[in-house]
Protein backbone atom coordinates (compact mmCIF):
# COMPACT_ATOMS: atom_id res chain seq x y z
CA UNK A 1 0.00 0.00 0.00
CA UNK A 2 1.26 3.47 -0.88
CA UNK A 3 0.17 6.30 1.42
CA UNK A 4 -0.42 9.53 -0.54
CA UNK A 5 -2.10 12.13 1.68
CA UNK A 6 -4.15 15.27 1.18
CA UNK A 7 -1.09 17.53 1.02
CA UNK A 8 -0.33 16.11 -2.44
CA UNK A 9 -3.46 17.74 -3.88
CA UNK A 10 -6.06 16.34 -6.27
CA UNK A 11 -5.70 14.01 -9.24
CA UNK A 12 -7.82 13.13 -12.27
CA UNK A 13 -6.17 9.83 -13.21
CA UNK A 14 -3.38 7.36 -12.43
CA UNK A 15 -0.78 5.81 -14.73
CA UNK A 16 1.07 2.58 -13.84
CA UNK A 17 4.65 2.15 -15.14
CA UNK A 18 6.61 -1.13 -14.84
CA UNK A 19 10.41 -1.30 -14.65
CA UNK A 20 13.10 -4.00 -14.25
CA UNK A 21 10.85 -7.04 -14.90
CA UNK A 22 7.40 -8.18 -16.06
CA UNK A 23 4.39 -8.32 -13.71
CA UNK A 24 0.92 -9.75 -13.59
CA UNK A 25 -1.36 -7.08 -12.11
CA UNK A 26 -4.45 -8.41 -10.31
CA UNK A 27 -6.06 -5.36 -8.75
CA UNK A 28 -5.67 -1.66 -8.05
CA UNK A 29 -7.62 -0.12 -5.16
CA UNK A 30 -7.72 3.60 -4.45
CA UNK A 31 -8.80 5.03 -1.08
CA UNK A 32 -9.95 8.63 -1.40
CA UNK A 33 -9.61 11.39 1.16
CA UNK A 34 -13.33 11.27 2.01
CA UNK A 35 -13.20 7.53 2.85
CA UNK A 36 -14.67 6.27 -0.42
CA UNK A 37 -12.85 3.47 -2.27
CA UNK A 38 -12.60 2.61 -5.96
CA UNK A 39 -11.36 -0.68 -7.41
CA UNK A 40 -9.83 -1.25 -10.82
CA UNK A 41 -9.96 -5.04 -11.16
CA UNK A 42 -7.62 -6.37 -13.79
CA UNK A 43 -5.72 -9.48 -14.77
CA UNK A 44 -3.13 -8.10 -17.15
CA UNK A 45 0.52 -8.82 -17.79
CA UNK A 46 2.69 -5.72 -18.09
CA UNK A 47 6.06 -6.11 -19.76
CA UNK A 48 9.11 -4.31 -18.41
CA UNK A 49 9.12 -0.75 -19.73
CA UNK A 50 5.37 -0.67 -20.39
CA UNK A 51 2.77 1.65 -18.95
CA UNK A 52 -0.99 1.60 -18.49
CA UNK A 53 -3.47 3.86 -20.14
CA UNK A 54 -4.63 6.64 -17.79
CA UNK A 55 -7.03 5.18 -15.21
CA UNK A 56 -9.73 7.83 -14.79
CA UNK A 57 -10.80 8.42 -11.20
CA UNK A 58 -14.54 8.50 -10.49
CA UNK A 59 -15.78 12.01 -9.85
CA UNK A 60 -13.02 13.90 -11.63
CA UNK A 61 -10.41 15.54 -9.42
CA UNK A 62 -9.99 13.56 -6.20
CA UNK A 63 -7.75 13.60 -3.14
CA UNK A 64 -6.09 10.21 -2.71
CA UNK A 65 -5.31 8.80 0.73
CA UNK A 66 -3.73 5.51 -0.41
CA UNK A 67 -3.21 3.24 -3.42
CA UNK A 68 -3.01 -0.56 -3.10
CA UNK A 69 -1.60 -2.72 -5.89
CA UNK A 70 -1.80 -6.52 -5.97
CA UNK A 71 0.68 -8.00 -8.42
CA UNK A 72 3.42 -10.57 -8.82
CA UNK A 73 6.65 -10.58 -10.78
CA UNK A 74 6.35 -13.03 -13.69
CA UNK A 75 9.63 -12.45 -15.51
CA UNK A 76 12.83 -14.32 -14.76
CA UNK A 77 14.10 -13.93 -11.20
CA UNK A 78 17.58 -13.46 -12.62
CA UNK A 79 16.43 -9.95 -13.58
CA UNK A 80 15.22 -9.29 -10.00
CA UNK A 81 11.90 -8.01 -8.71
CA UNK A 82 9.85 -5.62 -10.78
CA UNK A 83 9.47 -1.99 -9.75
CA UNK A 84 5.97 -0.58 -10.16
CA UNK A 85 5.58 3.19 -10.28
CA UNK A 86 2.28 5.03 -9.92
CA UNK A 87 1.95 8.51 -11.40
CA UNK A 88 -0.92 10.74 -10.35
CA UNK A 89 -2.05 13.01 -13.18
CA UNK A 90 -3.36 16.36 -11.96
CA UNK A 91 -4.89 17.54 -15.25
CA UNK A 92 -5.88 15.92 -18.53
CA UNK A 93 -2.85 14.20 -20.07
CA UNK A 94 -1.20 16.70 -22.38
CA UNK A 95 2.28 18.02 -22.99
CA UNK A 96 3.45 19.70 -19.83
CA UNK A 97 0.68 18.22 -17.65
CA UNK A 98 1.59 18.03 -13.98
CA UNK A 99 2.29 14.55 -12.59
CA UNK A 100 3.39 13.19 -9.21
CA UNK A 101 5.25 9.92 -8.75
CA UNK A 102 4.51 7.43 -5.92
Amino acid sequence: MVEVGAREGTFRSLIIVVEKNDIELFNIAVAYGNGEREAFPTRLVFREGSRSRPLQLAGGRRRIRAIELKYKTVGTWLDGRAHVLVYGVREEASPGASQSRY
